[in-house]
């Protein structure tokens, strides 16, 4: 859990300094996270979705192979 939350504030610095230029319109709420924020989190979010797709790929190909291997 420690390495997702590190990769999150990765991006979310980068994030930061990229789009420091960028001025968000004031709301009279204040809302919970920032947009920049938000950003990083779907950011983190869509980079483990990848990576889990991937993996889920690694696992199809290798009991493909073992259904082969089989027949």
């Amino acid at each position: 859990m420690n390495n997702l939350l590190q990769n999150y504030k990765i991006i979310l610095e980068k994030l930061t300094a990229a789009c420091s230029h960028i001025e968000s319109f004031s709301q009279i709420r204040q809302p919970k996270l920032s947009n920049i924020e938000l950003v990083a989190l779907k950011l983190w979010l869509n980079i483990c979705h990848i990576i889990l797709n991937c993996s889920y790929l690694e696992l199809l190909k290798e009991q493909n192979s073992k259904i082969k291997s089989n027949v």
